[in-house]
């Protein structure tokens, strides 16, 4: 289906990191996130260096699990350095909204993470919907209210 629209198809997450500047992920559970980043065909595999620079999880899950990717994203290193970063970074962003502001374009991003990441993503985040409100850290926002 998607293909069949030119768009890229992959078969596991550590494919898509392969060719990959930013990756956004949103997942029903914490296990499913865990498995997609971590797994043993995850988007970091367990390698010291990846692809993209920028990792965004908007799946609904409890911070613990968000600062745990966010962790492990960290303790890796950039292929190619971007401008200062020599390793990648996560964002958080909880949505707001459910499936009708998703396909309205009209979703409010909580997004937790580096200030500096937060920055550079907002293009990203305005592409995908109405409102980014940033709340901190890592891991805030996976809180619901900031």
């Amino acid at each position: 289906m998607f293909s069949d629209k030119g768009i890229s198809v992959k078969g596991s997450p550590r494919e898509v990191a392969e060719i990959s500047d930013v990756v956004i992920t949103m997942l029903p559970s914490p296990s499913h996130v865990l498995n997609v980043y971590t797994g043993p065909n995850g988007l970091l595999n367990g390698e010291n260096s990846v692809k993209p620079w920028l990792f965004i999880d908007s799946s609904t899950i409890e911070p613990q699990t968000t600062r745990k990717i966010s962790s492990a994203v960290s303790n890796c290193a950039l292929f190619d350095k971007r401008d200062h970063c020599v390793t990648p970074v996560m964002l958080d962003a909880l949505v707001s909204e459910g499936v009708a502001a998703a396909e309205a374009g009209t979703l409010t991003f909580m997004v937790g993470g580096a200030d500096e990441a937060y920055k550079a993503a907002k293009h990203l985040f305005s592409s995908m919907g109405k409102n980014a409100i940033y709340c901190g850290g890592a891991g805030t926002g996976s809180v619901s209210f900031c």
